[in-house]
C-alpha cells in the first residue's frame, strides 16, 4: 500500500470585508460631503496650497502630482488638477483640456517611474 500524505492549505481571504466596507463607507461619506459642501476645502485643496505636506513629484501651472501616502503598488502616485473640480460629476466642457493634461502627465510620470509597464486607475 502507498504512503499518501494529505496537505490542507488554509489561505486567508485576500481582503478583509469589514475593513473594505468601512473604507468604502468613509469614501462615500467624503464624496457626499464634497457634493453638498462644494466650497469646503478638500484634502487636495490643502495639498495644492501647501497647507498639508506631500511628496510632490511634478508640478506645473495646471496640475500637481505626488506620491500616495498609502501606496497599493511599488509606484503609486496621484495627479490632480489645480483648478478646483471637487467631483468628476461637476466637470464640464471647459475642463476638457485640464482633464486631458492630467492623463498626459500621468503617462509621462508612469513611463519615468515604472518603465516596465504601468496601470492607470
Amino acid at each position: 500500500s502507498r504512503n499518501v500524505k494529505r496537505i490542507i492549505l488554509n489561505n486567508p481571504p485576500l481582503s478583509n470585508t469589514f475593513s473594505t466596507n468601512k473604507i468604502m463607507g468613509s469614501e462615500v461619506e467624503k464624496a457626499q460631503e464634497a457634493f453638498h459642501e462644494p466650497s469646503k476645502p478638500t484634502i487636495f485643496d490643502k495639498i495644492i496650497s501647501k497647507e498639508i505636506p506631500a511628496d510632490i513629484i511634478y508640478e506645473d501651472d495646471n496640475c500637481l502630482a505626488f506620491n500616495d501616502i498609502n501606496p497599493q503598488a511599488p509606484v503609486h502616485f496621484l495627479v490632480i488638477p489645480k483648478k478646483r473640480i471637487p467631483m468628476l460629476e461637476t466637470a464640464d466642457e471647459s475642463d476638457v483640456q485640464i482633464l486631458g493634461r492630467l492623463m498626459l502627465v500621468a503617462k509621462k510620470l508612469a513611463h519615468e517611474r515604472a518603465p516596465n509597464g504601468f496601470r492607470l486607475v
